[in-house]
């Protein structure tokens, strides 16, 4: 009597995890047509796509083929401003934005076109402290913090409206020996700016 009621527990037990979803993992590389192998950042915007930040150009994906957008100093409007691409973001009008080696860049999708702020080099002005931007976060205000060259934190404002021909400006900033990171918890956001001097 005992042998049978195991083999039929087994039987039972096996039946119940067969029955377990299958998980399915889909690897891309460069075989693929992805620009590089070396994956920096990702983000799924509002419409599906998935967009892969790498070491050597932007990707995104629509689940079947990449579209690959490389620095092209002929067609500025039409691609990246720099190879690097260390973060991503899309903000709550759906345009995506770009943390790169050379600037701060955003992709309309509904012009499917690029713009690009960058550092002019003057410490006073209202641009980017500095053109390498290492990482950035849309708080829910809209407003866009950077971290520009592991020392300069500063807050965008996309929306404001500086004299020409640049769109948005830098509200404030500060410098700090290392800014690389920030932490955004599940539910509150609230910033963290990791430095070296706490």
């Amino acid at each position: 009597m005992r042998v049978p009621l195991i083999i039929l527990f087994l039987v039972g037990w096996l039946v119940a995890h067969a029955q377990q979803p299958l998980r399915h993992f889909s690897h891309w590389t460069t075989r693929d047509g992805l620009s590089s192998n070396d994956v920096t950042c990702l983000l799924r915007d509002k419409e599906g796509y998935l967009w892969v930040g790498t070491s050597q150009g932007l990707n995104r994906f629509d689940g079947v083929h990449f579209k690959t957008f490389l620095p092209d100093a002929r067609r500025p409007t039409q691609t990246v401003s720099s190879e690097v691409i260390h973060a991503l973001a899309q903000d709550s009008d759906g345009y995506i934005w770009m943390a790169t080696a050379n600037g701060l860049n955003r992709y309309d999708p509904a012009t499917a076109t690029f713009k690009v702020w960058k550092s002019n080099g003057e410490s006073n002005s209202n641009t980017l402290p500095n053109s390498l931007v290492n990482n950035l976060l849309i708080d829910q205000d809209g407003l866009i913090w950077l971290a520009c060259d592991n020392r300069d934190l500063c807050v965008f404002d996309p929306k404001s409206k500086p004299s020409p021909p640049t769109r948005g400006s830098v509200l404030w900033q500060i410098r700090s020996p290392r800014i690389a990171k920030f932490t955004k918890p599940f539910i509150t956001l609230n910033l963290v700016a990791n430095t070296n001097s706490g």
